[in-house]
């Protein structure tokens, strides 16, 4: 299959992920707030935050070992190959009873950094301990996803996410009913790990992916380049996790659980916009490694201006179509319960629009291998803002301010750094650059101006109504808008291509 047809069939399996996903939260999560109440919602919340900071214990090495097998893949039947991935196959196995070793030191500390209440504190060490046996257990297995990455079958990843999902939800839903309570988030996690991983090593297996380890030697030599871009890798992992972090950390140490409660509902749509969003540069990566490494810079140069392009036109389609109904969406999925504002989706329409871009601009280092200063850039934004929650004088009042936090950061910190690689490393020039980003948020501004006049013009309509009119009106009139202001050429001609076969 073309590199072209990979990274559609992607980026459709990816949004189909998403859907299958965002619209399985949709039902469940209703459903878990009012079975174990919005309290036990706020602390799992909390759970979460905290398993998805544990991939830190990676070490980078999962985010790497796709770009190193991109070295091998070429020639599947080298002995190098095989010993490279018996190697990183053992590596994993320490790394994951190290970590588990790590998080029981530390799990006394846990409730005291994440300001979790005294009487919550048992239950939440005993929960983030059952949920992070996925992630010990995700260290050896790793090399099995990445060989799917970087021989770009991503569509196939995709399509195992999706029956993870489907079981664990399916899960979670019995656990609820016979009365497993806050528990029944713990074996549906459980389940859908095992669901996905099984269907990783069915397609490994299937498209022989993996080379023949019988009588591979295990060499830690071969893994000493893969080591020292880990280390960079790490840092930047540590970096991303507290950027993500960040957020919920600002809001449970300052305004409370409850708090983190509603902005993890009030925010479910952009985090649904992100994901859909961020298949497009998530997609394109193993494209733009296997470039550089055949040499065709004319061509990678080419394909990430377009991935601006894209990515931009998304991020802002997406993020201001949230714009226009996630108030009265919020309002009519909780019944009333959560009350959610206008101005904090204005922000979050800007941070989704500069953070997709600011991902796309890095994924030059990473592509390169020379991740320069790269690492300290991503630290000390999310150190900084983690660093806040913990502040005494800093105080927060609004979910905006925290969306203005988030916007301000990654504005001066990963959005001129990627820009500044990419014009050094890829000798693209500033000119083109400035274009593309543009476009991206000449079509941002339009779009969000068209939200805000469906939600003023609606404001007093019920909830359904101003869902349903907002998100049609918005459509009619934001599609033919990036079609035709921001899209590149090559995915208008496939639209192009998609309409005269649906009419014949």
């Amino acid at each position: 299959m073309s590199r072209a047809k990979n990274f559609f069939h992607a980026v459709w399996s990816g949004y189909a992920m998403t859907a299958v996903v965002s619209l399985l939260n949709l039902v469940t999560i209703p459903v878990a707030c009012a079975a174990i109440g919005k309290p036990a919602w706020g602390l799992w919340c909390a759970v979460l935050q905290f398993a998805s900071f544990t991939s830190i214990f990676d070490l980078g090495f999962g985010p790497s070992l796709g770009r190193f097998i991109a070295d091998y893949k070429d020639d599947p039947h080298s002995q190098a190959y095989a010993g490279f991935i018996k190697s990183v196959l053992l590596v994993g196995v320490v790394q994951g009873a190290l970590f588990s070793v790590a998080l029981i030191c530390l799990i006394p500390f846990l409730p005291g950094l994440m300001g979790i209440p005294a009487g919550d504190a048992g239950q939440f060490k005993l929960l983030v301990l059952l949920v992070a046996g996925t992630t010990g257990l995700g260290f050896p297995l790793r090399p099995i996803s990445q060989l799917l990455w970087a021989n770009q079958q991503i569509a196939s990843m995709n399509g195992c996410s999706i029956a993870g999902a489907v079981v664990g939800s399916g899960v979670l839903l019995l656990g609820l009913w016979v009365g497993w309570g806050i528990y029944s988030f713990i074996a549906s996690s459980w389940v859908g790990f095992v669901v996905t991983q099984a269907g990783y090593l069915y397609y490994v297996v299937k498209l022989r992916l993996l080379p023949k380890l019988r009588h591979a030697t295990v060499s830690f030599s071969a893994l000493k380049p893969l080591a020292g871009f880990s280390a960079n890798v790490f840092v930047i992992t540590v970096g991303i996790q507290l950027i993500a972090l960040a957020p919920g950390l600002l809001i449970t140490r300052k305004l409370g659980l409850l708090a983190l409660a509603d902005w993890t509902i009030g925010t479910r749509l952009v985090s649904f916009a992100i994901q859909l969003i961020g298949r497009i540069p998530n997609s394109s990566e193993p494209i733009l490694w296997e470039m550089f490494v055949r040499g065709e810079l004319p061509r990678l140069r080419q394909r990430l201006i377009e991935l601006v392009l894209l990515s931009g036109s998304g991020a802002a389609l997406f993020g201001a179509g949230i714009a226009a109904i996630n108030v009265p969406f919020v309002t009519l999925w909780m019944a009333g319960k959560v009350q959610w504002l206008t101005a904090a989706d204005i922000g979050l329409v800007m941070w989704v629009v500069v953070s997709i871009n600011s991902v796309v601009f890095n994924m030059v280092s990473g592509t390169t291998k020379r991740l320069g200063r790269m690492k300290y850039v991503y630290l000390m934004e999310g150190g900084i803002m983690t660093g806040l929650a913990y502040l005494p004088f800093f105080r927060l009042r609004a979910y905006w301010q925290v969306v203005l936090v988030l916007l301000v950061f990654v504005s001066l910190f990963r959005l001129p750094y990627g820009l500044w690689r990419t014009w050094r490393d890829l000798q693209i020039p500033v000119s083109e650059l400035a274009k593309a980003l543009a476009r991206t948020f000449g079509v941002t501004v339009l779009l969000l101006s068209l939200a805000l006049v469906l939600r003023a013009t609606t404001a007093h309509w019920n909830p359904v109504m101003q869902v349903s009119v907002n998100a049609v009106i918005f459509a009619v009139v934001a599609l033919p808008t990036v079609y035709f202001l921001s899209l590149p050429l090559e995915p208008r001609q496939r639209v192009q291509q998609a309409l005269r076969r649906f009419f014949g």
